[in-house]
């Protein structure tokens, strides 16, 4: 399945034995697949397209990673909330293709954004470039203007990142939740703050 100037919902599918991805869409549209089975595809991912994700949306764990080949930028004032929420199931896995990064907020109030990523002890949520390489890709920013409230890591893995300044998670005037997580492998330090940065980390 190819989404490109299209919002659509596809669930309960079997879409298996294609040559190529199963699905190759934006990253705004991938909360559209739900509960769809992936067999014996040629490449075994979601291929997802560098994109602003504007509207709340909740990726699932689809059972197989999803290839991001784009910059992503979570910002917006969607829901009763007024920001746009990014959330991950627990067992998903983002592969990140060399020097691309997961941006979250902005430096602007009116473009907000948060990411909820809460896995289990046994179900992690996985943040990694497609090659085990210290710096592979660039890492998860958290700008000022993300939600500190809302924005946590729980039970994550975040490896490989640190392409452009050397960390894997980069706390800019924000202060993210972040627990029983595993960061590791960066290209420099695992989490860097700036500028009144005060993330609540603990058992990590």
């Amino acid at each position: 399945i190819m989404s490109a100037i299209a919002s659509p919902i596809v669930t309960g599918n079997n879409i298996d034995l294609n040559s190529e991805y199963p699905v190759r869409a934006y990253a705004e549209q991938i909360g559209g697949f739900v509960g769809n089975s992936y067999i014996n595809n040629d490449a075994q991912q979601i291929y997802v397209l560098g994109d602003f994700i504007t509207l709340d949306a909740t990726w699932e764990n689809p059972g197989i990673p999803y290839k991001i080949t784009g910059e992503l930028f979570i910002q917006g004032t969607d829901g009763m909330d007024g920001v746009t929420t990014l959330s991950l199931e627990s067992g998903a896995i983002l592969q990140f293709g060399s020097q691309l990064g997961l941006w979250v907020g902005t430096n602007n109030p009116a473009t907000p954004g948060a990411l909820s990523a809460v896995g289990t002890e046994i179900d992690r949520i996985t943040f990694t470039g497609e090659s085990a390489s210290p710096g592979y890709w660039d890492g998860i920013y958290f700008y000022n203007y993300a939600d500190d409230a809302l924005c946590e890591l729980t039970y994550c893995i975040v490896e490989y990142g640190g392409y452009s300044s050397n960390e894997n998670i980069y706390c800019y005037a924000s202060s993210p939740q972040i627990a029983n997580s595993e960061i590791c492998y960066a290209s420099g330090s695992g989490v860097y703050c700036y500028i009144d940065a005060n993330p609540i980390i603990t058992e990590c």
